[in-house]
């Protein structure tokens, strides 16, 4: 029965087709690299912010993406809630240069 068992087992390694799992991921990893992006994106979202007390502050924003000349890209993020911090808004500008800019715009 044991040398059976072990017939069984080495002909089912020998037979099964070899897979790798880092093919799969290698795969997926390219995938996200090779993926097209737009020239703009806007998203909506909700940023959940919680201190080592378990308090926590909610805020709402729309943030806006836009690729500028040959490797510049603009994002703008503005909050919408809650009132105290709603029409606050930060601009990032990225050069293609490297150089960077940041404004923080009040209401």
């Amino acid at each position: 029965m044991k040398r059976r068992s072990n017939l069984i087992f080495w002909a089912a390694a020998l037979l099964a087709p070899p897979v790798r799992a880092d093919d799969a991921a290698a795969r997926l990893a390219s995938e996200v690299a090779d993926r097209p992006y737009g020239r703009d994106l806007t998203t909506v979202g909700t940023l959940e912010l919680r201190d080592r007390n378990g308090s926590e502050r909610i805020r709402e924003y729309v943030s806006y993406r836009r690729d500028v000349g040959k490797g510049g890209k603009a994002n703008l993020i503005r909050f919408l809630a809650p009132a105290d911090i709603a029409g606050t808004a930060v601009l990032s500008l990225s050069r293609p240069d490297g150089a960077q800019e940041q404004s923080l715009y009040l209401p």
